[in-house]
This record gives C-alpha cells, sequence and structure tokens, in this order.
C-alpha cells in the first residue's frame, strides 16, 4: 500500500507500507519508505519532525506530467516541467555506486555471448520476437550495463532494452505537457516512471513508450522503449509488464 501525508499544497510525501507490526494499545505501528516527494516544498523524504501532518490518503493517483507544476521526486527520478528547468539543481546528485564501472565497448549478435554480459536478463516478449543486437561501453547508455534490441516477427526493430547503474541520481526528466505525458508508478514494489502517448493505442500513434523501473536495493535500472506499435503510443500496460519481466524477482 501506498499513502500521501500531505502538509500543504507545497509539501507533500508519499510512503510504501514495508511492514505492519502487531497492534499495542489498539494501533498498529507501520514500517515504511518514501516513494515520491514535493522536490522544492518539502525537499526530503523523510518523515517531518516539525510541522504537524495535516492531511492523509490512502492509496492516492500516479502523478501525470500535466499536471506537475513543480519538481517531483519519485526514487531516482526528478520530473521537472520545462518552464521550471533551473530548480532541478535544488537536489543533490549523487554518482554510480564505486563498483559500477563502465563497461568495455562492445557489441554482439549473439544470444550466447550476450547472456555472458554482468546485469544481464532475458525479457518475456511476444512469440515470434527475436533478439538481434547488444551494445555496452561508454557509448551505450547506461556505460555500466547494456542496451539491447529486439525485432518482431517481421525482422523490422520491435523494442530497445536498458539494464545498468543510473550514471547519476536524481536523473532528470522534462515533465512535458505535449503529445505525451509521463506518469509515476509503483511496478513490483518498485519506483518507476512511464512515457506514453495520451491519445490513441497502436497505430493511432508514433510516440514510442518508455517504462524505468528502479530497484533501490541494488541501484539497477531496468528500461524498456516500445518501437511495435503493440507496445507504444497508449499500449503501456504491455510495455510495462515486458519491461516488469526483466527484474530479478520475477525470474
Amino acid at each position: 500500500d501506498v499513502f500521501e501525508w500531505r502538509e500543504g499544497a507545497a509539501c507533500w510525501i508519499r510512503y510504501m507500507v514495508t511492514s505492519v507490526s502487531p497492534a499495542v494499545s489498539g494501533a498498529k505501528q507501520l514500517g515504511v519508505r518514501w516513494t515520491t516527494y514535493s522536490a522544492t516544498g518539502c525537499g526530503t523524504g523523510a518523515i517531518p519532525a516539525t510541522n504537524p501532518v495535516r492531511t492523509y490518503q490512502w492509496s492516492p493517483p500516479n502523478i501525470q506530467s500535466p499536471d506537475i507544476t513543480a519538481p517531483v521526486r519519485h526514487g531516482p527520478y526528478l520530473l521537472v516541467p520545462p518552464d521550471q528547468w533551473g530548480s532541478a539543481s535544488l537536489e543533490p546528485e549523487v554518482g554510480r555506486p564505486p563498483g559500477a564501472k563502465e563497461l568495455l565497448a562492445d557489441e554482439t549478435y549473439s544470444i550466447t555471448e550476450a547472456r555472458k554480459i554482468p546485469l544481464w536478463q532475458d525479457p518475456v516478449v511476444p512469440q515470434g520476437w527475436q533478439f538481434s543486437l547488444a551494445v555496452t561501453g561508454p557509448h551505450s547508455a547506461p556505460g555500466y550495463g547494456y542496451t539491447a534490441e529486439y525485432t518482431d516477427n517481421n525482422g523490422y526493430r520491435a523494442m530497445e532494452v536498458t539494464v545498468g547503474y543510473l550514471d547519476r541520481t536524481p536523473t532528470h526528466i522534462p515533465a512535458s505537457k505535449g503529445s505525451y505525458i509521463w506518469e509515476t508508478r509503483i511496478v513490483s514494489g518498485h519506483q518507476a516512471v512511464v512515457q506514453y502517448s495520451k491519445t490513441v493505442a497502436g497505430y493511432g500513434s508514433l510516440i514510442p513508450a518508455e517504462v524505468h523501473i528502479y530497484d533501490e536495493r541494488t541501484g539497477v535500472a531496468y528500461s524498456v522503449t516500445g518501437v511495435h506499435w503493440s507496445i507504444r503510443g497508449a499500449n503501456i500496460e504491455a510495455a510495462i509488464r515486458i519491461a516488469q519481466s526483466l527484474l530479478p524477482q520475477e525470474h
């Protein structure tokens, strides 16, 4: 479960319940961790110790870019309205974990060789889709990790998968109000952000769907960019399922 504590229009924090202790004197104690907060209104993921909590809401709706009027921190991602891009500097940046060194630049068309790449995961893809290419090294995204491409039944590029440590956190995302939206999600207990068209699904939209899931325990991000008509545009749930299949605990 996720709930939101709000102290005002500019100060709110969302938490995920991680544990529930037996009731003492009629009240249960909850173990929580932060998931999302107003980056400029509160500026921290910690439970406020001074100001009293004014309101709270269980299972609040996902936050979408058309409604973002100030920077929002969601896990390692900072969604910033284009007209407030300078506010992103208010969040201190943290580099990759010490052990996450860049891999040597390389590429392979062999799935056997690709499976030897550190952090490799095989996604669950539609029948007939095939692995076509994997790239590592400083020119891929991220530097420590890999980017892989998959083709559809007809041999056309269908999607791109990226797995690796983020170069820095927070990762800044422009919360555009154009023909697509960014949205915060919780996927398999992990913070995630997705981008998709708010218009028509399938052939009606050429905008790729993006899914980025962050595993806070390992610091690894799992991403899918959908190019095929079945996972682009408004078909975000199909793209999420593929990204979700990359998570180690899902295997």
